[in-house]
């Protein structure tokens, strides 16, 4: 993976617990939950259908048994030894 590059990827719970994955110095741009595609507001009020994939920008995600999520990662490349995003 080299920086600027998107990733689709797909978080599967599985075993007894939650389970929090962290996206080291980056975010996910979660685009559905269980299969079901998480939508904007319509952009243009008239038109119903002018909806866009935007489910919210994570930095750590949580997911519990038998639950899936699907995201967009983009890793920036910008990151320290401790894992800090350097500006």
């Amino acid at each position: 993976m080299h920086p600027g590059e998107l990733t689709l990827v797909r978080l599967i719970g599985q075993g007894r617990w939650q389970h929090p994955f962290h996206e080291h110095a980056n975010h996910v741009r979660v685009l559905a939950r269980d299969g079901n595609l998480l939508l904007s507001p319509p952009t243009n009020p008239s038109d119903p259908t002018s909806t866009l994939p935007a489910g919210p920008l994570m930095f750590t995600t949580t997911t519990t048994p038998g639950m899936t999520m699907d995201g967009i990662f983009y890793w920036t490349g910008r990151v320290t030894q401790l894992g800090r995003v350097r500006t």
